[in-house]
């Protein structure tokens, strides 16, 4: 299993631009204070910050369809990821189009392997060491349904 290094946002969701955040081995809590207002903390990308990671592996989002996690007014959005060993991992949306996978095996050079797609979603896959199902039970837990973790019977 690998670990992501970083994670990069260009338009997606309310992320206009490039944004990229290096990622160490520790627990991170995500805070937001508006600037109008210091005590107002909805509506400004909390949980389409944490989406980014299923989204990259997964293809999940949390919106009706896909043009929808494109910041408004711009033509595409992309995540990006780079794991500890090197290999990166790149989902697109073009508006009106179908998305664009890609994973490069190791780090970026002349000669590495890059794949696309189907080959790509296995790879991601195989670096994430979790399956899609794995990934939502264990380590990603979305808006409003954190209750269910709560309600979980774990005598069963």
């Amino acid at each position: 299993m690998r670990t992501i290094r970083t994670l990069g946002l260009q338009s997606y969701g309310p992320f206009k631009g490039e944004h990229v955040v290096e990622l160490t081995d520790k627990a991170y809590a995500i805070f937001a204070r508006s600037e109008g207002d210091a005590d107002r903390s909805n509506f400004l990308g909390k949980s389409t910050f944490t989406s980014a990671i299923p989204f990259l592996l997964f293809g999940w989002h949390p919106w009706r369809v896909d043009d929808d996690a494109i910041t408004w007014g711009e033509k595409a959005c992309e995540v990006t990821v780079t794991f500890d060993d090197g290999s990166s991992a790149m989902r697109r949306i073009v508006r009106g189009k179908p998305y664009a996978l890609e994973f490069r095996q190791g780090p970026a050079t002349q000669t590495s392997t890059v794949l696309h797609q189907d080959a790509a979603q296995e790879a991601i896959l195989e670096a994430c060491g979790l399956s899609r199902v794995d990934y939502f039970e264990v380590a990603h837990l979305e808006q409003k349904k954190i209750s269910g973790l709560l309600e979980k019977d774990t005598d069963k």
